[in-house]
Order: C-alpha cells, then sequence, then structure tokens
C-alpha cells in the first residue's frame, strides 16, 4: 500500500526546494561576479603586448632601429588588419603630398599620355582644349620621339613625361612622328610651359544625334566642367547618349548627383549610409532627358563611376556594355590625428534603389564586349569594338522608337 503523502509535507518540500535553488543560483552568480572582478580591474591594456615588444626590440635588438618608422608600421598594420584595401594611414608631410598630387592643376604642355608596349613608344592621346599643346600644334596620336634633343626612348615614359613639365613660361621643343596618310613623318613642334588644367570628362556631339560622354574621373569640378559644355549643346537634337566610364575613378558624390539629375526623372537615385546606419537619400529635381542610354565600363571603373553607371541602368534603363567593373562601393573620410597625421578610413556605403550594392562584386554589363585592342587609349572610335557596340545598341534603339511613332 502506497503512503499518501500529508499536503502540509508537500509545502515544507517545496519550501526547502525553492530555497535550495536560490542558495545555489546566488553562489553562483556570486562567483562569476568575483572571477570577474580582477579580469576588469586588473585587465592589461590592449596595447601591452607591443609595449612589450618594443621593449624588448630596444633592449636587445643588435641592428639599426627607428622607432619612428616602427611607429608607422604599427599603425599601417592596426589598419591592415580591418581588411579595408582603402584605409591607408599618411604622415602630415605624406598627406600634404597626396593632396598636391590629387589636385587637377600643374605646369605643363596640357596632354594626357599613355605607353604602347608593344611598340615601346610615348603616345600622346588627349590635347586639352586652349592649352600650349594646342597652340603648338600637337595631335592625339603624335608619338613622343624627341624631348629638348634627347630620345624618348632612352628616356622611359615617366621621366619623358616629367620632362615636358617645367616652370612657367619656358619653352620646350619636341620632335614627334605623326601618321599622315600610310606614312609616319617626323614633325619639330614647340610649347611653351603654362598652368594647365587637367579636364575631368569631354563631350561630343557625334552624328546622328548621338551625344558622346567621356569620364576620366569624378571630382569636385565636374559637373562644372560638363554642364559649362553641355548647356551650350543644343539639347533638343540630342537623340541617344554614349557615357563612357572606362578607366574612371572618383569620389564626389555632388558631381554625379548634379549630372544624373539632367538626365533620369524625379525620383530617387541612391543612398548613401554612414557607419553610424543613418541614410542620406539622393533623388532628381529637374526632369529627364529622355533618349536612349548606354555605359561603357571595364575593370577599372572603380567607385562613384559605378554608382553612376549602376543608377543609370537601374533608374535609366541603360544599358552597360564592356567587363565587370572592379566593385569598390565604399567611399572614404580623411580623419585627422592630434600630430597632424591623417586615417583615411571607409565610412559611407553607396547603395542603389533597389538596395542592392556593388561593393566587392562589382558590376555585371548586359552586354559582355572584351575590348580588343589592348590599350583603350591607342584605339580609334572605329577600332574600339566596345565604343562600336554601344553605339549599335542606341541607334537600334532610336530606329525602334521611331518605328513606333510612324
Amino acid at each position: 500500500m502506497k503512503k499518501r503523502i500529508s499536503v502540509s509535507t508537500v509545502g515544507v518540500l517545496i519550501l526547502l526546494s525553492m530555497l535550495l535553488t536560490f542558495q545555489i543560483t546566488f553562489d553562483f552568480v556570486e562567483r562569476q561576479y568575483e572571477g570577474k572582478i580582477p579580469e576588469q580591474v586588473h585587465a592589461p591594456s590592449r596595447f601591452t603586448k607591443l609595449e612589450e615588444l618594443d621593449e624588448l626590440i630596444r633592449q636587445h635588438y643588435c641592428g639599426d632601429f627607428d622607432g619612428n618608422h616602427a611607429e608607422i608600421g604599427g599603425l599601417s598594420g592596426y589598419l591592415s588588419s580591418l581588411g579595408d584595401p582603402y584605409a591607408k594611414y599618411m604622415t602630415a608631410k605624406e598627406y600634404k603630398d597626396y593632396l598636391s598630387l590629387s589636385e587637377r592643376v600643374s605646369v605643363g604642355i596640357g596632354c594626357r599620355y599613355t605607353y604602347n608596349a608593344q611598340s615601346g613608344e610615348t603616345v600622346l592621346f588627349q590635347v586639352f582644349p586652349g592649352s600650349p599643346a594646342e597652340i603648338g600644334g600637337f595631335l592625339p596620336g603624335d608619338i613622343l620621339y624627341r624631348i629638348d634633343g634627347q630620345s624618348v626612348s632612352e628616356m622611359g615614359f615617366y621621366q619623358a613625361v616629367d620632362a615636358l613639365s617645367g616652370e612657367i613660361g619656358t619653352t620646350v621643343s619636341v620632335t614627334v612622328k605623326r601618321k599622315i596618310g600610310a606614312q609616319l613623318r617626323e614633325m619639330e613642334l614647340s610649347a611653351v610651359r603654362d598652368v594647365v588644367s587637367e579636364p575631368s570628362v569631354s563631350l561630343e556631339m557625334l552624328s546622328d544625334g548621338i551625344l558622346y560622354v567621356r569620364f576620366f574621373e569624378f571630382c569636385d569640378t565636374t559637373f562644372r566642367e560638363f554642364n559649362e559644355v553641355f548647356s551650350l549643346l543644343p539639347v533638343g537634337e540630342v537623340r541617344a547618349a554614349i557615357f563612357d566610364v572606362r578607366n574612371c575613378f572618383g569620389e564626389s558624390i555632388e558631381s554625379l548627383h548634379g549630372i544624373l539629375d539632367l538626365f533620369l526623372p524625379n525620383e530617387l537615385y541612391f543612398r548613401i549610409q554612414k557607419s553610424d546606419g543613418s541614410l542620406t537619400e539622393y533623388s532628381g529635381t529637374s526632369g529627364e532627358l529622355s533618349v536612349p542610354f548606354s555605359v561603357l565600363i571595364n575593370a577599372e571603373t572603380k567607385g562613384v563611376p559605378e554608382l553612376f553607371a549602376a543608377v543609370l541602368s537601374e533608374v535609366g534603363k541603360a544599358e552597360l556594355i564592356g567587363d565587370t567593373t572592379y566593385g569598390k562601393g565604399t567611399l572614404q573620410t580623411a580623419f585627422e590625428m592630434s600630430d597632424g597625421a591623417v586615417v583615411l578610413l571607409s565610412d559611407r556605403l553607396m547603395i542603389l534603389p533597389s538596395g542592392s550594392v556593388f561593393h566587392r562584386s562589382g558590376l555585371t554589363p548586359f552586354l559582355k564586349c572584351t575590348l580588343i585592342p589592348e590599350n583603350l587609349y591607342l584605339a580609334t572610335k572605329e577600332e574600339d569594338n566596345q565604343f562600336q557596340t554601344a553605339l549599335t545598341s542606341v541607334l537600334n534603339h532610336i530606329s525602334k522608337q521611331q518605328s513606333a511613332v510612324s
């Protein structure tokens, strides 16, 4: 026969069980808390190992030791641990040099050059409007042969380009080889060095009402440069546009927004997300130029130019033509430290209207078309198969529009 337990006995057992549970829990929490106090109070600095290593090196290293160099190396290494290829530590002097290199104003003759790897020649591929080079009669396609009597092939590409720079008002004499008909002829030219501003964009009206826009960089002056020329064009005659952002880079969101606003409808273009999660939206305000678009891209389309192509594709239904882009979907800010040094950090992410991002993945072209000439800058429009594909595309769209109207 089973013994029955009284209600009072059950109550006592439950009470004892609750007290035991409370005591066990209290003891466990107390031990955990007590165990953490020494760890928090006596926690070593996260840099103790670095300090220890520094002391060991200073005491025992038998080679030459430069503490400043080691410090810079340590800071650079700390940044490299982020896995951000755009994070960079610069001393105050390095940052000053960095800013001067990024300026688009220099003293020279006003050209862009490229190197022909097959022939070993330095070739001029762009002459800036109104520059000393244009005044001196230089033309795109000219091969630099001698500069002030020195052989360019012996000087090398970078030394030759440097030789064209110099003091304002000085004259440089250049022997070029120019293709005239089927022959290369030597020509003696000269230019007076002056302050020149490198254009970041060029615009050209082609036949059939095709606007061809070639971007070299998206910088603070790009929208102003663009608008100065665009405002003078017969916009009503533009039937299609080809935007070329191959080998293009840049960081100017303001220039990007201004140019997009001339071509796209009044809707959301993109968002910029800060490291704290806050979002800034950029939308259209002035209306659209409703014509077919094509955008030429390649593996060196990097940063804001990628955003430009992506927005034109999503909002403007442009066809992307060429190769997959670089995949730089972040923006950087320079943060100054107490000693004047600067840390460049990725602190913003570019987001498309659909919510997608292209950071690391890049943009995939609608029409994949790899450039046949090895050097983009040496190809004429007729030789540039990517350009020809874009031209065919927009002409087909124009033809369809005309058929629909008729």
